[in-house]
């Protein structure tokens, strides 16, 4: 994949010199430059899983930083819609969803086995934990629409993985059985007790304009 993602990098940085727009220009090519770079760091650094733990901690760590960071937003700023680092509601809640993916996965591998502990340590599932709270709480504060979809994917799918593993015997800790538990607890929560996200989508298409014109957009691309 060296060489394609090489042209596609090229081709962008011509976009940007050519383009009428290129302010606009400039904000595209850089999120495409962040994926490419991100298959540079993976395909060179992760030589071993303690690298990739490695790795996995600083992307905890930042998504732990980020969510804190919108938190204090909503507190001290009274925000409505709170964007932390970000830009856009919606992007930060992408990028918060993501880190949770990983690090509720991670938690589960953890306290899947006796290997699992020996390779996460506690100290490192300490900072998961930790990193793992506020994550989620902005993704709430987000009031993503989107996100809690995503966010119940992520929680859907864990829990089947969990289930299978359970089912298997391969999962036996207590630990696991009571992650999976409070993976469940979580859904259940977002169905019926009031939050942010739950109220937006109650609300869709009564306070939210956009929600129609997002439903034209896509019956015109099933058109």
């Amino acid at each position: 994949l060296d060489l394609p993602l090489a042209a596609l990098f090229a081709a962008g940085l011509l976009s940007v010199l050519v383009s009428r727009h290129r302010t606009a220009t400039i904000s595209e090519f850089y999120k495409i430059h962040c994926y490419i770079a991100a298959y540079f760091v993976a395909v060179n650094y992760f030589r071993n899983e303690k690298s990739a733990l490695k790795l996995f901690g600083a992307m905890a760590v930042s998504a732990g930083l980020v969510g804190t960071w919108g938190v204090i937003e909503k507190i001290f700023r009274g925000a409505g819609r709170v964007v932390s680092t970000f830009d856009n509601p919606n992007i930060l809640a992408s990028f918060l969803l993501f880190a949770c993916a990983l690090i509720i996965n991670l938690l589960l591998a953890a306290y899947a086995s006796a290997q699992g502990r020996r390779k996460i340590t506690r100290g490192y599932r300490a900072l998961l934990w930790a990193c793992l709270a506020p994550a989620l709480a902005c993704v709430f504060l987000t009031g993503s629409r989107a996100g809690l979809l995503a966010l119940l994917a992520v929680l859907l799918i864990t829990a089947a993985n969990a289930a299978v593993l359970f089912y298997k015997n391969i999962i036996r800790a207590k630990p696991a059985k009571i992650l999976l538990l409070a993976v469940i607890a979580v859904i259940a929560a977002l169905a019926l007790v009031s939050n942010p996200l739950r109220n937006r989508f109650i609300s869709a298409g009564k306070t939210d304009s956009m929600a129609y014109e997002r439903v034209n957009y896509w019956k015109a691309g099933l058109k």
